[in-house]
């Protein structure tokens, strides 16, 4: 799943149903836990306008075996240090 980096709310929010919708700060946990990628692309120039590309994120391995390992099992999230992959390998 791919979703526009500047579609992102500035703080978290409540959708009109009532879901939470993760704003910019949750991103840049997940993008700092390893769960995530922000990709972002250099502009390139055409015929003298930059053109920028629209940042992406998209989950990474990492993000895809922690959402596997909290459907099956949720004390893989360490409620107190608030790790992934306790009692799993780093890999």
């Amino acid at each position: 799943m791919r979703v526009c980096a500047d579609d992102l709310p500035p703080k978290t929010s409540s959708g009109p149903l009532g879901e939470i919708i993760p704003g910019k700060r949750v991103w840049d946990a997940l993008t700092w836990l390893g769960l995530v990628l922000i990709l972002e692309e250099e502009p390139i120039d055409i015929d003298g306008t930059p053109f920028f590309f629209t940042p992406i994120i998209e989950i990474t391995d990492a993000g895809r075996r922690a959402l596997r390992a909290e459907a099956f099992d949720p004390t893989f999230l360490d409620e107190a240090t608030g790790a992934f992959g306790v009692g799993c390998d780093s890999n």
